[in-house]
């Protein structure tokens, strides 16, 4: 090599080699020596600019992973080199040659005979994706020739489409907006699904951008850098479609399952609540279909699909029909037991839309009324055989009427919608077929209801014998009334304890939180020992006030 380079007048080359051979400890790595890294990157980049080479992707692989470079190859150097080129370029022939051989693969064909039907989870990327080389290429192609790389992708392997995107990272706004514009739609996308889970893995990468955003820049500037983005969304044939599916999904998200893919200084919460705001805006009415489409998803995630759309109502405001869409749900068993304390916890996707949704109908007393009266023959049927199915729709009415209680500003409703899903909780309460059962749920329910009647009392809306009415049938000794009680402590209902204990319905109050503090629980009563000095304390001063 020395020799050849000497002859052909090269001497600086000459010698580098030279002095490398003759000490390559010592000399150090011919490939890290800046000039033979710069050789290789232009080298690889003249061959990929070609794309003829008949081992396209083998040939600037090989090279560019001998420089120094090679965790971060000249791919943007390429970019700017081909920006004038048209989409006829052979890259892009090469490139739909090689998502072609990948679909291909006995391991692919195998995964899509087994999955042959795709379930709303499969159409988006998962943690396991199909591992995937030659990214330099998917990276120049869909910066270059957006549609031609999306024509590549359709009626390909949901795996194949989300590497194909995930190869293809990192990603902006921008980039995204011209891949997911509606020139990329197939025609016959209006009726339904679009033709590639390529676009669901695209819409999965907005959500890191937007969560940076807000962190960094706010929420004022998030949202109208996704403006465009949004546009150009709405314009596709498959939006009223592809909206709700997005919807659904940052619905799903709702127990904060992001953070893995998140930049530090990104707020996730925060660009979550802009996003589902931004899309329940944007997503069009639909006349028909709402109920065939929520009936097609799995059982447990229907209520996502009920969700998104009365997201949709609200934002429209069409407030009557997004509380029938809530309440048919229930009824309709569309909405299950699981995973209904996400309505509870303030912040939460669907505590956000729930609440806003019944804080909007016309009259929420009379929703929540209409809704327990509809539950009516299934807890009945419960009571008389002494089951209660997981299924029922009591708890899951509950969850949400109480969310749509603390959604409420008026202090006479307020008022007049405790005063009934108090009594409906005290119903659920006596009546319960399962009450000795455990249930995480019905826990959470209870000390929702407190904590609300807590903050109501203390604001004026309710009366001290309002509260009681709920809290005198959870008296008893066990840890589910140490929670109750922990739970009035803090909603700073610590001065008002004394005079509910004192109250008709809970004259048992002091005995039995005595009794249950004697109790020697486990780890999993969840009584922790900064709630136990908590409440040995409350004893203390109950005793002494007499």
């Amino acid at each position: 090599m020395r020799d050849a380079l000497a002859a052909k007048g090269l001497s600086e080359w000459a010698a580098r080699f030279a002095n490398f051979s003759g000490d390559p400890e010592g000399g150090g790595s011919l490939w890290t020596d800046p000039l033979v890294v710069a050789l290789l990157d232009e080298v690889g980049l003249q061959v990929a600019a070609q794309g003829t080479h008949p081992q396209l992707f083998a040939v600037v692989d090989d090279v560019w992973e001998m420089s120094s470079t090679q965790a971060a190859p000249p791919t943007q150097t390429l970019i700017a080199r081909l920006a004038d080129a048209p989409d006829d370029h052979p890259l892009v022939a090469r490139l739909a040659s090689r998502i072609a051989e990948i679909s291909s693969l006995p391991s692919v064909r195998l995964s899509e005979r087994r999955g042959s039907r795709l379930r709303t989870r499969d159409l988006w990327p998962g943690p396991n994706e199909l591992p995937i080389d030659r990214r330099w290429a998917f990276r120049v192609v869909s910066h270059l020739w957006p549609q031609r790389f999306m024509s590549m992708l359709d009626g390909t392997p949901a795996m194949v489409a989300h590497a194909s995107v995930m190869a293809c990272k990192p990603f902006d706004l921008v980039t995204l907006e011209n891949l997911l514009g509606d020139q990329n739609a197939p025609g016959g996308a209006a009726s339904g699904q679009p033709a590639s889970p390529a676009v669901f893995a695209l819409l999965a990468e907005v959500a890191p951008l937007v969560a940076e955003l807000v962190g960094t820049s706010g929420k004022p500037a998030a949202t109208a850098a996704i403006q465009p983005l949004l546009a150009r969304l709405a314009s596709r044939p498959d939006w009223p479609w592809l909206s709700r599916a997005w919807l659904q999904q940052l619905i799903w998200h709702g127990s904060d399952r992001l953070p893995c893919r998140l930049q530090e200084e990104s707020d996730w919460p925060a660009a979550r609540s802009l996003l589902i705001d931004a899309l329940a805006a944007s997503a069009p009415p639909v006349s028909a279909g709402v109920q065939e489409w929520i009936m097609e998803e799995e059982p447990l995630w229907r209520v996502d699909r009920v969700l998104a759309e009365t997201a949709v109502l609200t934002a429209g405001g069409a407030h009557e029909d997004a509380g029938k869409l809530l309440s048919n749900g229930i009824v309709a068993q569309q909405v299950t037991q699981t995973a209904r304390d996400q309505a509870i916890w303030t912040g939460r996707p669907e505590a956000n839309i729930v609440g806003a949704a019944i804080a909007n109908v016309p009259d929420p007393v009379a929703w929540f009324t209409q809704l327990w009266k509809q539950t009516y023959e299934v807890r009945e049927r419960a009571w008389f055989s002494h089951t209660d199915s997981y299924e029922s729709p009591a708890d899951a009415a509950l969850a949400w009427g109480l969310t749509g209680l603390n959604s409420v500003a008026d202090i006479g409703v307020q008022n007049a919608y405790w005063q009934a899903i108090s009594e409906a909780l005290v119903e659920r309460i006596v009546t319960d077929p399962r009450g000795d059962v455990p249930s995480d749920l019905r826990d959470i329910i209870y000390r929702a209801a407190v904590f609300v009647g807590t903050k109501l009392n203390l604001g004026g809306a309710i009366a001290l014998d309002d509260l009681a009415r709920i809290v005198g049938p959870l008296i008893q000794p066990t840890s589910g009334f140490l929670q109750i009680v922990g739970t009035m402590l803090v909603a700073d209902g610590e001065g008002l304890v004394a005079d509910l204990s004192q109250t008709a319905g809970c004259t048992a109050f002091t005995e039995c939180l005595s009794r249950a503090l004697a109790v020697d629980f486990g780890p999993g009563d969840q009584i922790t020992p900064e709630l136990m000095a908590s409440l040995r304390a409350l004893l203390g001063d109950l005793r002494s006030s007499g």
